[in-house]
């Protein structure tokens, strides 16, 4: 489903807005299946290696490459509905550029510092889009994204690593943002340049997030010249040729 002239407008101004529903909880519960299945693999290996994997603690999971790990995280990234929503905010020719599974352990799943998805690795052009999409409610108390509307506007920020987690940090400032809360079946979507967080989960039960990205197809990092990335074509003269 394409998004609303006021979606877009939002887009524009604000960096992000949140869609209606747009996918099944029957889709989603498969998916939320083969994150468990995911997440508890990886927890063992955190905990075997005694140290963390990448950005991944223990009850903090990022899982990349869903798309290749899930039949129904594949079947979501690559359905027309969102990839019509990706044409329309990013242009004709687009790809699969990232997918990862993001996980918080009830009552213990940590916060993620302020970052724009594109301080993770170079890119041109620098913006691509980011879809949050969570597997059951995402509130505050779950730990829910928060962001800096119009953060997009002011471009790459420079990004520093905090040794004890991993994380890139781009902002550390005082300002709070505001709270995303989103319901199952809805979306958050902003730009790769939108400064985002998200708090830690203090609920009782597990917060779980698909997040789906798409870049123009021929977006390269400028250091080599050469495409990064996933590289799965979605998208071509605005018709949708995966899925």
């Amino acid at each position: 489903m394409a998004p609303s002239e006021g979606e877009r407008e939002q887009f524009r101004e604000a960096g992000f807005f949140v869609t209606e529903r747009l996918f099944a909880d029957e889709l989603l519960d498969r998916i939320a299946g083969d994150f468990e299945r995911l997440r508890s693999e990886q927890d063992a290996a955190i905990r075997a290696a005694g140290e963390r994997q990448g950005i991944s603690l223990e009850g903090r999971n990022f899982i990349a490459g869903i798309d290749e790990k899930s039949a129904a995280g594949r079947e979501l990234c690559t359905g027309a509905g969102l990839v019509e929503t990706a044409v329309a905010l990013m242009g004709p020719d687009l790809r699969l550029y990232w997918n990862q599974a993001v996980t918080k352990a009830p009552r213990s799943g940590a916060s993620f510092a302020w970052h724009q998805d594109s301080g993770y690795h170079p890119i041109e052009p620098a913006e691509y889009l980011t879809v949050w999409i969570p597997l059951e409610d995402s509130t505050v108390a779950n730990g829910t994204i928060w962001v800096l509307p119009s953060s997009h506007r002011e471009g790459l920020q420079e990004h520093v690593i905090d040794e004890q987690t991993g994380d890139k940090v781009g902002y550390q400032g005082n300002e709070p943002g505001i709270a995303v809360e989103v319901k199952k079946g809805a979306a958050a979507v902003f730009s790769s340049l939108c400064l985002h967080r998200s708090g830690p989960n203090t609920s009782a039960a597990p917060r779980r997030a698909y997040v789906v990205q798409f870049a123009p197809t021929d977006a390269v990092d400028p250091n080599t010249g050469e495409r990064w990335g996933g590289l799965l074509e979605v998208a071509r003269g605005g018709r949708v040729v995966a899925g």
